[in-house]
């Protein structure tokens, strides 16, 4: 019934939990394995990393770093350590020991050696943040940390090809597109000289612009006219990797003034048009009425001195005919000549 002190309940109980947490193991592992339909698994590079020989060599433990302090002839002697951090978040460590006692010796240990040799071998395009302290022959911190950031084989971009044209309303337009790069570009570089074509004896004047990597265009405005730019453009990568330069002339013409004869006749034809107003509108004018009444005073005497000229025209008519003035007394005479004859 009973065997080395178990029961058979007992054992059965203990399979089946075994079981249980096998099936448990099986369903993980393959969920770990066969990701979830729909989702998609994300796995980041951690980048390099030493092992290896290398690897001991240039640890940042207190071993590491207790050797390199062994080299020390005296206590003058001074003990530079870097630590350099790679993107995976490793950290390499390597030491240069420095004597001046009983000679200046410069020596840089294998773990120096190690870590530039590492340096090498990283990829392309690689940052990595470097820190330097500088140690006493017991390890204490003189001075540090200064840190820099190195990359590693930096490589420089293609030339920039843009556009530029000047637009009378703006100034001049750029624009262009980004550049074949191994390494990412950091920034871009915009340089502008200016020429004074009024007085080309004159030195040119130079300026230039950085601009962020997000830049596809930009705009030189109030540029000066009658001017001859020479706009340049390069790409800057990682590392202050620059690309070959690229550049244009541009003639900005002169500001021509407008044609105060055009502008003349422009005003009149605007006050023309203004004082013409619709035919079925009755427009009252004071000035207009008061011209009229002083036409009107006007056309008087002038028909008062065509009456006067009238008499003349008819004293011209009746000298055509017979005089009445004449046939009258010659009457008045025959008839006082017969009274007397009957008398």
């Amino acid at each position: 019934m009973f065997r080395n002190g178990r029961s058979k309940h007992h054992t059965s109980v203990e399979r089946r939990i075994l079981m249980d947490h096998k099936w448990a193991f099986s369903f993980l592992l393959i969920a770990a394995l066969h990701p979830i339909a729909g989702v998609k698994s994300y796995s980041r590079d951690p980048g390099p990393s030493f092992k290896g020989a290398d690897a001991s060599l240039m640890s940042c433990g207190p071993e590491k770093q207790a050797d390199a302090l062994s080299k020390c002839a005296n206590d003058l002697c001074s003990v530079t350590r870097e630590v350099t951090m790679l993107p995976s978040g490793e950290e390499l460590c390597g030491y240069v020991i420095l004597n001046i006692l009983p000679e200046l010796d410069l020596e840089e240990d294998e773990s120096f050696v190690a870590l530039k040799r590492a340096k090498r071998e990283l990829p392309a395009c690689t940052t990595c943040t470097t820190e330097e302290y500088l140690l006493d022959s017991a390890g204490k911190i003189l001075r540090g940390p200064k840190i820099r950031t190195e990359i590693i084989k930096t490589s420089a971009p293609s030339a920039v090809e843009f556009q530029a044209s000047f637009e009378a309303t703006q100034g001049i337009v750029m624009s262009w597109e980004t550049p074949h790069t191994v390494c990412n570009i950091s920034r871009y570089q915009i340089s502008y000289s200016v020429l004074d074509l009024n007085d080309p004896q004159q030195p040119k004047t130079t300026q230039s612009i950085n601009l962020d990597t997000h830049y596809s265009n930009y705009i030189l405005d109030n540029v000066k006219h009658n001017s001859l730019y020479e706009v340049c453009m390069i790409a800057v990568a990682v590392g202050e990797a620059s690309g070959p330069e690229t550049c244009k002339s541009i003639v900005i013409p002169k500001l021509v003034a407008p044609d105060v004869g055009s502008l003349s006749h422009t005003e009149e034809n605007v006050s023309t048009t203004a004082a013409v107003q619709p035919s079925n509108v009755p427009v009252v004018d004071d000035s207009s009425s008061e011209k009229k009444k002083t036409m009107k005073k006007k056309k008087k005497p002038e028909k008062k001195r065509k009456h006067k000229k009238k008499k003349p025209n008819q004293s011209k008519s009746n000298s055509n005919g017979v005089n009445p003035l004449p046939v009258q007394g010659l009457m008045i005479a025959a008839i006082v000549l017969l009274t007397a004859v009957l008398l």
